[in-house]
């Protein structure tokens, strides 16, 4: 995770909303997933990077009342190297590692949940984006060397990312368990399309996040204040 400094995220998004509000935006999903994930799994990591930041991202997480999670700071490397060094550390004390980003906002426990259940019957398992990327990989332990063969020379950027992740796992000769498509928050009409689906939902921790993206799309983009605000469930 990429501390929230404008024009270091969401850049995609930042080019249409502002690149102070798509900070706030980052910001307000990152605080969102680590209180609706807090009692989710045994070991709980926010990977954070750069460390020179992660003393503001403590104190975060205790205005968040989200404690439950440790930091840990990402390694040097693209982003393959980071996610692949990450699952290979974790997977060296737990049966299983779940890698999200803050990218897919309305997350649960039980989408961890089921993903963890589906690591009993299968070696890796993918969260598909809509946009042809994956919003969660899990992988069962041990780990194996030819597991690298998942994030090495991966475009990231580009559609075919999913598809390409999951030939890979087949010819390394591993079993693969599929989520549900979801979609990233990446552009203003993802974005759009989230808000919709929080306005019409029945769950009040996704109003109060609807309450809070329409809070940070309302507010003046000089307006700073809107960085020390909490989340807080209803």
């Amino acid at each position: 995770m990429k501390y929230w400094n404008p024009g270091d995220v969401k850049t995609r998004l930042g080019s249409s909303i502002g690149y102070q509000q798509a900070a706030h935006l980052h910001r307000t999903f990152v605080g969102h997933l680590c209180q609706q994930l807090a009692k989710t799994a045994g070991l709980r990591e926010l990977v954070v990077w750069p460390p020179e930041q992660i003393p503001l991202v403590s104190q975060q997480l205790a205005q968040w009342q989200s404690e439950s999670w440790n930091i840990r700071v990402q390694v040097d490397g693209d982003l393959g190297q980071r996610m692949a060094r990450w699952i290979e550390d974790t997977l060296a004390h737990c049966e299983v590692a779940i890698l999200i980003g803050a990218d897919c906002p309305v997350l649960s426990h039980d989408d961890i949940s089921t993903a963890i259940s589906m690591l009993q019957a299968n070696d890796v398992v993918l969260g598909p984006a809509a946009d042809g990327g994956y919003y969660l990989v899990g992988i069962r332990g041990p780990w194996k060397d030819q597991m690298n063969r998942l994030f090495e020379n991966m475009t990231w950027s580009q559609g075919d990312v999913f598809q390409t992740t999951e030939r890979r796992i087949t010819e390394i000769g591993l079993k693969m368990g599929q989520l549900p498509i979801r979609e990233d928050i990446d552009t203003n009409a993802e974005l759009s399309r989230l808000r919709n689906e929080l306005t019409i939902s029945d769950n009040p921790t996704d109003r109060t996040l609807s309450r809070q993206i329409d809070l940070i799309l309302n507010t003046d983009a000089e307006d700073n204040t809107i960085s020390s605000l909490p989340i807080a469930s209803e």
